[in-house]
């Protein structure tokens, strides 16, 4: 079964909501110590290049997160913004999501398809 594209577009908008200099959301370059001379490894000219992200289709995604309910936000937040650390990609996956929040496994699901069909529809 093909993903969905809405799918796709919500994983444009983690890629881009979680991109930035720092003090955002990426790891430091340089390790927090007073003479903070250790470079982390990986971070330089070996860096990985990050994938494409359309800004516009992650800016109207964005515009839409905004104007979720707030139920509809944390569970996008879980499920795209921070997916190993309590969404789907955890240990546990949505179940452990839908406890965090504290919600049922079928009303985070439902929450899902809320915000999703509220993304489609902005593409219309």
């Amino acid at each position: 079964m093909a993903r969905d594209w809405v799918e796709d577009e919500l994983w444009n908008w983690s890629r881009w909501a979680n991109t930035g200099p720092w003090p955002g959301p990426m790891y430091p370059p340089r390790s927090g110590s007073a003479e903070g001379h250790y470079i982390v490894h990986g971070w330089g000219e070996e860096a990985p290049i990050p994938p494409h992200i359309n800004y516009r289709n992650a800016e109207i995604v964005d515009k839409v997160y905004h104007r979720l309910s707030l139920a509809e936000r944390r569970v996008l937040k879980a499920e795209y913004l921070s997916p190993w650390d309590y969404g789907r990609f955890s240990a546990g996956g949505i179940h452990v999501a839908s406890r965090r929040l504290r919600i049922s496994v079928r009303e985070y699901e439902r929450h899902l398809r809320a915000a999703r069909e509220k993304i489609r529809r902005e593409f219309g």
